[in-house]
């Protein structure tokens, strides 16, 4: 993510930045009004990335704490391993991967057409002259 974030840093325009200062913003002011939109685009691909990630989560999980003390660190991947081999319920396992993944492609869908909509926003938006 960090590196995600810092190309997206280093991909913006210093000309922006320079004709700001020159105008009189202050730092504040420049990372509110032209980067943070600039960043918009990196930023909800890296909270789609790690979104994905959540759902991914079973080897750690398995290999380090087995989803313990108790049930604090189990992840929804690790509870239908759990729920699929430990107690051999394998229909209930499978009918949770399903919505699973009915829930990643959901919300892919709502957080690539939030990213569509700022990278539309952000290729209208008037450039300096």
């Amino acid at each position: 993510m960090t590196i995600l974030l810092l190309a997206g840093l280093q991909s913006l325009s210093q000309e922006v930045y320079e004709a700001a200062y020159v105008d009189g913003a202050t730092p504040w002011q420049a990372f509110k009004d032209m980067t943070l939109p600039q960043m918009k685009p990196f930023i909800f691909l890296a909270v789609f990335l790690r979104f994905i990630d959540a759902f991914k989560l079973f080897d750690l999980v398995f290999v380090i704490t087995h989803g313990g003390p108790g049930d604090v660190t189990e992840s929804i991947s690790y509870f239908t391993y759990v729920i699929g081999f430990k107690y051999f319920d394998l229909g209930m396992a499978a009918a949770m991967s399903v919505l699973q993944l009915i829930i990643i492609i959901i919300a892919g869908k709502i957080l690539l057409s939030q990213l569509s909509r700022v990278e539309e926003t952000t290729r209208s938006a008037p450039s300096a002259p």
